[in-house]
C-alpha cells in the first residue's frame, strides 16, 4: 500500500511560504486522529485498521462512496470535548468503546482514485471537486474543513 502520510513530515521554508511564489493552504488545527478512507476501508496514518467496528460505522457513506467510484478521503476524526488526541485514539483503538455523538470527521481532502496513484490535480482542484461529494452525504458528523490560501491571511 501506498504510504498515507500524505504531507511531508517536515516544516516548510517560511520564507517560500511567504514570499507570494507557492500556492500554500492552511486549515484549523485538530488534535484528533488522523484517518485515512482508502478502498472502501478506514486507516490510521500508520496504515492500519481501526479496530473499533463503530469507526465504519460513522464512516459507513464515505466508505461506500470509496468502495463504489474509488473516492479517498483525507480526514481527522475529532471531538470538541477531547483535549487530546490521546483521548480520541482510546475511542478509536478500543474493540468495545461507542462512538460519542460529539465525535465527528472532518475531511482536509479526497479525490479520485486516479488523484491518489497520479496525483496531477491541484489541491484546490480537488478540494473543489471533493467538497459536494462530501457534503452530499448530508450529515453534520463528517464535513470537509474550511481552507485558506495563506496570502488571504497576511493581506
Amino acid at each position: 500500500m501506498k504510504s498515507v502520510l500524505l504531507a511531508p513530515n517536515k516544516q516548510p521554508d517560511w520564507s517560500e511560504v511567504f514570499d507570494g511564489n507557492k500556492v500554500w493552504w492552511v486549515s484549523i488545527k485538530m488534535d484528533g486522529t488522523r484517518c485515512i478512507i482508502l478502498n472502501g476501508k478506514a486507516y490510521t496514518r500508520a496504515g492500519k485498521r481501526f479496530p473499533n467496528p463503530r469507526v465504519d460505522t460513522m464512516l459507513r457513506p464515505l466508505l461506500d462512496l470509496s468502495s463504489q467510484y474509488g473516492y479517498w478521503f483525507d480526514m481527522e476524526i475529532y471531538d470538541h470535548t477531547m483535549e487530546h488526541h490521546a483521548q480520541h485514539n482510546a475511542v478509536l483503538m478500543a474493540h468495545d468503546k461507542a462512538i460519542p455523538p460529539t465525535m465527528c470527521a472532518r475531511v482536509f481532502d479526497g479525490g479520485s482514485s486516479h488523484d491518489w496513484e497520479a496525483p496531477c490535480s491541484t489541491y484546490r482542484d480537488r478540494f473543489d471537486r471533493i467538497t459536494p461529494i462530501v457534503q452530499g452525504c448530508g450529515s453534520e458528523q463528517w464535513t470537509m474543513v474550511t481552507q485558506w490560501h495563506v496570502s488571504d491571511l497576511t493581506r
